[in-house]
């Protein structure tokens, strides 16, 4: 007879579903840093590029032409940079949404869940509402009151005066 059960294949449904997630996961992010690496690379070459040009330029109109066009470059790899995470990790949530989603209604409509030998327990029930108010000689939680200034607190074997 097999130890092999329909609980140990919903188990072994479920890790399977997260092994997948977590290959994507990985998946995207090295693309994502891939792509990262790539712009960086591509801005220290425009960089140098653009240090050795104006090294070479003897026009200030030119200058600041060669520096305009460094600056919209890095900008757009700037704004390349911050949104390609943000798409990464959206494409992400919605692949194990769909994920999870998918497994869902496999389980839902699973046959096997039925001859499981599990119970789930019933909810308690909740007290009646005067069950449920506190006792009357409970004492309250909080802070002792406060001596009145000048008077201490009497210690064990000592008598009030």
């Amino acid at each position: 007879m097999s130890n092999y059960s329909p609980f140990q294949a919903l188990i072994d449904r479920q890790a399977e579903v997260w092994r997948r997630n977590q290959e994507a996961y990985l998946a995207a992010w090295e693309a994502t840093v891939s792509s990262w690496l790539k712009r960086s690379q591509e801005s220290l070459a425009a960089a140098s590029e653009t240090a050795q040009a104006a090294t070479r330029c003897n026009d200030l109109a030119a200058l600041a032409e060669l520096q305009q066009k460094w600056i919209a470059g890095a900008l757009a790899r700037l704004t390349e940079d911050m949104t390609a995470p943000a798409e990464n990790a959206m494409a992400l949530s919605q692949h194990s949404f769909s994920s999870v989603s998918a497994l869902a209604e496999e389980m839902k409509d699973a046959p096997e869940l039925d001859k499981l030998a599990w119970a789930i327990a019933p909810n308690p029930a909740k007290p009646p509402a005067d069950e449920a108010a506190p006792h009357a000689a409970a004492k309250p939680v909080g802070r002792r009151p406060a001596q009145p200034a000048g008077t201490g607190r009497q210690g064990v074997g000592q008598a009030g005066t």
